[in-house]
């Protein structure tokens, strides 16, 4: 494998159950670093360009709405969405299963009404989708280099340019979301889970009947926001209340519900089943390597029973393997070593949002993933 680019990609995945509009300030705070990055290039110094980011998070409660829907609610269609429901399952911070209540928030992205909310995994990439190749100038005069890459067109290029920088037209929107849709088609197969596409949107289980992921963009000069929803193990009655994303007659799943119709989760369960197989071109290429071309990342999270893949449902693992599934297919083969953990202390952000995130995710515990 030639020597990895050297840009990073910041995976932050908050570990509380936080509120949609803290996650989404949060969101807001660094899709505004790269508009006024973009703002600067036509100034005589400009800054220098943020850093590509993941957001991942487990959020409260909320039905969300796509920008063409925000009128379109009506007041008996507003209370039944904020009726409360009494959970299915108890948890360290519902142990009675009191009832819940969700908030109804609108959003820029595209779609239509869905729901996200505790056992969700919510992701939110931020970044430029045609970055300039500010770097290019001096990746010619470096051809001593020890970290140049090859671009997909066979140009070399400077470690600092990402790979998909040096495309004649940076990333398309239709790849984009096909890269969103991979992204989570791979990590669904890493729990020997089978995830398609099919006309409609987001990702589905097999059948094509119950969609498991549901996806919604939303782009402003290039700059990405929104994202994706995996149910990973969502409570489904809030589903009951709309009729998600606009899809008559179609149903919705989760990971652990559908792990344990297939018996994903029993003892004999081996982790190379059918499902199992990745579906992207590089990890097809892989596989016709035999073991030798595989990532020991991937080989570490394969090597597991029904059990032991039961026991890594957990946001943070789910969240952790869709990042570095994102990060090698916009980067490229080994695109997974460019992923950096970080801390919502490492953001930069506002010292007031940063005392509104602890104070509001203060109630759950941090270990509130294990009851998963």
């Amino acid at each position: 494998m030639p020597p990895l680019p050297a840009i990073i990609i910041r995976h932050i995945h908050l570990p509380s159950i936080t509120p949609f509009h803290i996650a989404q300030s949060l969101q807001n705070h660094l899709v505004s670093q790269f508009l006024a990055y973009k703002a600067s290039l036509s100034t005589p110094n400009p800054s220098a360009p943020p850093t590509p980011t993941i957001l991942t998070f487990v959020p409260t409660p909320v039905y969300t709405t796509g920008r063409r829907e925000h009128d379109a609610i009506s007041k008996e269609q507003l209370a039944i969405l904020k009726a409360p429901l009494s959970p299915l399952r108890k948890t360290s911070h519902n142990k009675y299963r009191n009832p819940e209540w969700a908030a109804v928030v609108p959003t820029l992205r595209g779609g239509q009404t869905t729901f996200h909310g505790p056992g969700q995994l919510v992701v939110y990439p931020i970044l430029d989708l045609k970055p300039l190749p500010l770097s290019l100038p001096s990746a010619k005069s470096s051809s001593h280099s020890n970290h140049e890459v090859e671009s997909p067109g066979g140009e070399q290029g400077s470690s600092n340019v990402p790979i998909y920088n040096l495309w004649p037209k940076g990333l398309s929107v239709r790849c984009y979301v096909h890269l969103l849709e991979q992204s989570t088609i791979n990590t669904l197969a890493h729990w020997t889970l089978k995830g398609v596409r099919t006309s409609n949107p987001g990702v589905w289980e097999e059948s094509g009947e119950r969609k498991i992921a549901a996806l919604g963009v939303h782009l402003r000069r290039n700059i990405t926001s929104y994202g994706v929803g995996l149910n990973v193990a969502t409570d489904l009655q809030w589903f009951d209340r709309i009729v998600a994303c606009g899809l008559v007659g179609k149903g919705v799943v989760t990971m652990r519900d559908l792990g344990e119709e297939i018996g994903a989760w029993d003892a004999h369960h081996g982790g190379r089943g059918q499902h199992r197989e990745l579906e992207d071109a590089g990890q097809a290429a892989e596989k016709e390597k035999g073991g030798e071309g595989r990532r020991p990342w991937l080989e570490s999270l394969q090597r597991k029973n029904g059990v032991q893949l039961r026991g890594r449902l957990k946001p943070g693992i789910v969240a952790k393997t869709w990042a570095r599934e994102f990060a090698r297919g916009l980067v490229g083969e080994g695109g997974e070593e460019c992923v950096v953990k970080v801390g919502i202390e490492d953001l930069d952000v506002p010292d007031t949002l940063l005392a509104a995130y602890k104070k509001e995710t203060e109630p759950w515990r941090n270990d509130w993933e294990d009851e998963w």
